[in-house]
């Protein structure tokens, strides 16, 4: 039998709440499932790491981690929508001001992809979801 990704197991029975396409012994073996970051980059381990706990402290609790997740997201596609419809072909120079927005763009994406983590575990509500949308 197979259920959805985003299907939970019914706690009472054991039952898959939707039926799907991945096996059960898949989705089973998604609560056993725990992320491991690679090694760091001294510049990542000790100095990002730094300013990312210091961020963390800003976001409020009611913030869910995929909200933080998608802002980034969304954050860098305005700017790739602002190139494509300032030049569709992608093939020419476009305003400057677009170059800077992407370039913060993807420093904000950098900032949110490392907070939701940090969010995640302060509000205790990591989850598979959040794991497959964070890191696909």
């Amino acid at each position: 039998e197979k259920i959805h990704a985003d299907a939970k197991l019914n706690e009472e029975s054991s039952e898959p709440i939707f039926k799907g396409w991945i096996p059960r012994e898949h989705i089973e073996s998604f609560s056993q499932y725990k992320y491991e970051s690679p090694s760091k980059t001294y510049l990542e381990g000790v100095i990002m790491e730094k300013f990312w706990e210091a961020c963390i402290h800003y976001v409020p609790s009611f913030i869910a981690p995929n909200l933080i997740t998608a802002t980034g997201l969304v954050v860098v596609v305005i700017g790739v929508l602002a190139m494509l419809a300032e030049d569709s072909s992608m093939t020419m120079q476009v305003s400057s001001w677009i170059y800077i927005y992407l370039a913060a763009a993807i420093w904000i994406y950098q900032l949110l992809d490392n907070l939701d983590g940090k969010q995640a575990r302060k509000t205790g509500t990591s989850s598979v979801l959040g794991e497959l949308f964070d890191h696909g």
